[in-house]
């Protein structure tokens, strides 16, 4: 029998075979897919159907459908409902990689089945993008979570959904569509973090219902608006704006809820002024205060508390632009009442402690420290007295005088930050847990503090309890995991990467390192200046880091399955990589303008080329690009290309040149005074393919991307 008689026995017998009633995943590629396998032959990566409309048919509550890169020119429609504990859940295996292209005049997915999730797609050309809504209008969609794709040139809406309820709309970048970009018509959305901008109609528009909830998105250069909301928000939740550039105090609270007429300072938004007229008392529970750009020198101080499901926001309007500089002598945040978050801030310059959360004779709860940069403070960076279960996350640590994140209490979820560079000279560690039970510290990343790394109690008579799993503790000159007293059954030291630390890797009293621990090199990007991202061959560096797939538990079961600790921002899958998880997977739209482009194929096997010149304008936020360090992908037509990183030479008048190790390529990065970047890639021996014209062709490079249709250039031969 030859070779392709026994792929066709092969395909049949599993066709046949009966289908499992377990979860399963399926796995879907448009370049090598076969829509005749059976249910249990595509569960194989080696056997995947070629369309997402087979899977959606297969597929069942709990199910999960995995779809490779590639372009798929089909409209994609749900079948059957799911639970919400069981979802089908939709998923790009590299975010935007997997691109919907539907038919002319049709949707590029429709979601009309309860309990779906649709992650990490890039939908363009469609009527609308992806639409959510019960088939003829009848009854409610329920418990949809769209998120992390890239969603443009649609002709009616990027978003659309009608009867929506429960559905949270999150992390995507939506822009170019010809009408709204994401509209919602029903009850309780929950729409956040979202880039949208360049649409038709409104941005972001609310049409009707109860209980949304928007915030934290990016909305701008809209033609009929930015914001648009008709539903109503939480019932007694209320959003105030700071702006220390328009702000005046003297503005009403109502006034206060508009981002044109916001207050001048935070502690105005959180404390009131009981001399207002009218007066004011200050956020309630469950308000939000979202403050503009700037530098606010003032000590933000709570003063009444939020409640549980209602917390008191204070949140900076983008992530890493605020900065808190308080006045001698005072702390940045100085909390002391339960239910609290406190979010995005850069906190410096503070004489004593950047954050401080004090519960005095009591212990608070509800305390959320996330996604904050906290430096250049004369004592900790973040200090937590008398709490319980607060947590301490996605942070950035470093450069503060004694230590970078101090806990007392109990029930610390110290998860994902990274903590380095602090100084003191008082015993202080990069994290020390001084007293309690049931804490966790998890994956952060404890690097170059001056008395170690973590301090698991600071005393050898007062021991804590804590669980310390997939860290990467290395460089602090002390030791690096310490236990100085006898301590409690149970207690874990697991799955961590303890390693270079100068006093002792460890120095614990009585706990056992678990055996998935390691010591080695964890192959930082360049640590020496603060790049503590993990090294890859895929992204050019010499080895792929130690800390791959080295953890406890999977990321999506720890959180972390939309962050990543990569330069090209893939996606942390499997096993969790050990350490801080720093960037997020969607990126910042960059603007390209092409200014050359010519392409030959069809010409003979191995015989294609193309040769491109672009200018890259980096995004709002973005760090721009480093060559030697930085990803770079180009994508030409259906045909994507990922430059090679490592052996780029530098040439004169800022001129970065490279030949393609492995690869047929080679170009230059010229960086310019703006701060845009001008590409030239030509690229030959390759097998491409006509598809249509014009050909969309995309570029990215760090944390930047953008798209430019050209017509199409060169020499065209057709078989």
């Amino acid at each position: 029998m030859n070779r392709l008689a026994t792929l066709l026995g092969l395909a049949l017998s599993l066709a046949l075979a009966p289908e499992l009633a377990q979860a399963r995943t399926f796995y879907v590629d448009a370049a090598n897919g076969n829509d005749f396998f059976g249910t249990t032959a595509a569960q194989n990566p080696s056997f995947p159907w070629k369309t997402i409309k087979r899977a959606m048919g297969a597929a069942i509550g709990g199910d999960t459908i995995k779809v490779k890169p590639g372009t798929y020119s089909e409209s994609v429609e749900s079948k059957r409902d799911a639970t919400q504990t069981s979802p089908i859940i939709l998923q790009s295996t590299l975010v935007g990689g997997a691109i919907i292209k539907p038919p002319a005049g049709t949707n590029g997915l429709f979601i009309s089945h309860n309990y779906h999730t649709v992650d990490g797609f890039t939908v363009k050309l469609g009527l609308s993008g992806v639409k959510l809504g019960a088939h003829d209008g009848g009854g409610s969609v329920v418990g949809l979570l769209i998120q992390n794709n890239i969603i443009f040139s649609n002709s009616s809406n990027g978003i659309q959904v009608t009867s929506g309820l429960s559905t949270e709309i999150a992390f995507n970048t939506v822009y170019q569509n010809g009408q709204n970009g994401i509209s919602y018509s029903g009850n309780t959305s929950l729409i956040h973090d979202n880039v949208v901008h360049d649409n038709g109609q409104f941005g972001i528009y609310v049409k009707d219902g109860v209980d949304h909830q928007v915030f934290n998105n990016q909305v701008y250069n809209n033609a009929g608006g930015d914001l648009q909301i008709l539903g109503a928000l939480v019932a007694s939740a209320k959003t105030y704006y700071v702006d220390a550039a328009i702000g005046n105090d003297s503005n009403t609270a109502d006034q206060a809820q508009s981002p044109a007429t916001p207050w001048r300072t935070i502690k105005k938004a959180v404390s009131g002024d009981a001399g207002a007229s009218p007066q004011f008392q200050g956020a309630q529970a469950g308000d939000s205060v979202i403050v503009m750009p700037g530098v606010y020198t003032e000590t933000v101080e709570s003063k009444r508390a939020g409640s549980s499901g209602k917390p008191i926001l204070i949140r900076a309007a983008t992530p890493g632009t605020v900065t808190v500089d308080p006045p001698s002598g005072s702390a940045g945040f100085f909390i002391s009442h339960n239910f609290h978050t406190i979010d995005g801030f850069i906190v410096t310059g503070s004489s004593v402690n950047g954050i401080q959360v004090d519960g005095g004779a009591g212990s608070l709860t509800g305390i959320i420290i996330s996604g904050n940069h906290v430096f250049g403070n004369g004592s900790a960076g973040i200090k937590l007295s008398s709490v319980t279960a607060a947590s301490v996350m996605h942070n950035v640590v470093n450069n503060n005088t004694k230590d970078g994140i101090l806990y007392s209490g109990a029930q610390a979820n110290i998860f994902n930050n990274l903590v380095y560079s602090n100084f003191g000279t008082g015993g202080e560690y990069g994290i020390t847990i001084s007293t309690g039970t049931g804490h966790k510290v998890t994956n952060n990343t404890v690097y170059g503090n001056v008395k170690g790394g973590i301090r698991l109690g600071t005393t050898s008579s007062s021991p804590v309890a804590v669980t310390v799993l997939n860290n990467i503790v290395i460089g602090n000159t002390g030791v690096g995991i310490k236990e100085p007293a006898t301590c409690c059954a149970g207690q874990v030291v697991d799955f961590n990467d303890v390693f270079g630390n100068t006093g002792a890797n460890y120095d614990l009293s009585t706990t056992v390192v678990g055996a998935h621990s390691l010591s080695a090199d964890p192959g930082f990007i360049d640590p020496i200046n603060a790049d503590f991202r993990l090294g890859r061959l895929a992204t050019g560096q010499a080895s792929d880091s130690s800390c791959i797939d080295r953890g406890s538990s999977t990321s999506d079961a720890l959180g972390l399955g939309g962050r990543t600790a990569f330069t090209d921002k893939a996606p942390d899958t499997g096993l969790v990589d050990l350490g801080y998880h720093g960037a997020l997977l969607y990126p910042t739209q960059g603007t390209l303008t092409m200014t050359g482009a010519t392409m030959t194929f069809n010409t003979g096997q191995g015989n294609d080329a193309f040769t491109l010149s672009v200018n890259l304008a980096p995004g709002a936020g973005s760090d721009g690009i480093e060559p030697g360090i930085n990803y770079a992908e180009v994508s030409f037509g259906s045909f994507q290309y990922s430059l090679p990183v490592s052996g780029f030479q530098q040439q004169p008048g800022g001129s970065w040149s490279y030949t393609g190790a492995g690869q047929l390529s080679s170009g230059t990065f010229v960086k310019q005074g703006d701060g845009s970047v001008n590409i030239t890639v030509q690229a030959s021996g390759l097998n491409l393919s006509y598809s249509d014209s014009p050909i969309t062709i995309q570029a990215r490079i760090g944390d930047d991307f953008g798209s430019s249709t050209v017509a199409l250039r060169g020499t065209l031969v057709y078989p």
